[in-house]
């Protein structure tokens, strides 16, 4: 299920190298877990931003909970609906940047 996968993927990024130091990141992405547990997300312009500097920041080998956890979010419609709302696209822009080698 959503909220069991979404709390494992959040306990695996909490030793993440660019979140470890990061209380306040890690309490946005906490709360997204939360918020998909109850079935009620509501996603903050913090939350994509989060999501934006991991992405964008990770080295491959540290990227699979953090990719996995972002996937899970945009797949329940409303979130996926709020993250395009506001700056979610830039996220895409830059992956597309960064793989144009």
């Amino acid at each position: 299920s959503i909220d069991k996968n979404a709390r494992k993927f959040l306990a695996q990024l909490q030793s993440h190298p660019l979140l470890s130091q990061s209380a306040r990141e890690l309490k946005i992405l906490s709360n997204l877990v939360d918020q998909l547990e109850r079935d009620q997300p509501n996603p903050t312009n913090d939350c994509v931003e989060v999501f934006n500097r991991l992405i964008c920041n990770s080295p491959v080998d540290k990227s699979f909970a953090l990719l996995a956890l972002f996937r899970l979010a945009v797949s329940v419609r409303s979130v996926a609906k709020s993250f395009l709302d506001s700056e979610f696209e830039s996220i895409f822009g830059l992956h597309r940047f960064c793989s144009e080698d």
